[in-house]
């Protein structure tokens, strides 16, 4: 897939508690740019069957989420992050230090 500057990611990055929606809109954005969709994609668009991702794109998703976000998302989140949504649902929680329960 596509090369994002992980720099101007992370400048990105930092967004207000009150900032919800432009945080899910980042994440939107990196996934956008990663998959080359042109646009921001729809939350409801599934990472696999709608965007094209292997396993190896999940990974590298993750981790550049984490270095994104400066959050740790673990293999276990991933059965949770089925779509672009899940994915915006999964980065809010953990940076917003939201414990999983479950």
């Amino acid at each position: 897939m596509t090369q994002v500057s992980l720099a101007s990611l992370r400048a990105a990055a930092s967004p207000a508690l009150s900032d919800l929606p432009d945080l899910r809109e980042r994440v939107r954005g990196f996934l956008g740019d990663y998959f080359m969709t042109g646009n921001l994609p729809d939350e409801l668009a599934l990472l696999v069957d709608d965007l094209g991702a292997d396993s190896l794109d999940l990974l590298q998703v993750v981790h550049t989420l984490n270095d994104m976000f400066d959050i740790d998302i673990d293999v276990d989140w991933l059965p949770e992050m089925l779509t672009v949504g899940s994915a915006c649902d999964v980065v809010q929680r953990l940076y917003y230090g939201d414990l999983r329960t479950g």
